[in-house]
């Protein structure tokens, strides 16, 4: 019995309990806060897209240009494109 790691039960006892249960579990969420900080939807974005240039003999329909727009702008604002 003495070889025996404490259960579940026990082990969530003792880490809820007292002020180092307190600062553990403070601890533990401003690590989880902060390791999203630097990835995000501009990150995963920035990897994989790229400006959409049309070339001077592309014919463009209106709902293309609006679709184009948009993405270039969020590349411009996201990524430093440059137009």
């Amino acid at each position: 019995m003495w070889n025996q790691a404490p259960t579940s039960s026990a082990m969530s006892a003792s880490a809820s309990s007292g002020s180092d249960g307190a600062r553990t579990w403070a601890l533990l969420l401003l690590m989880l806060a902060a390791s999203g900080c630097r990835s995000g939807p501009a990150d995963s974005f920035c990897l994989i897209a790229e400006p959409i240039r049309p070339a001077a003999s592309d014919v463009l329909s209106d709902r293309t240009v609006a679709e184009i727009a948009p993405h270039n702008a969020a590349g411009e604002r996201l990524c430093g494109w440059r137009p």
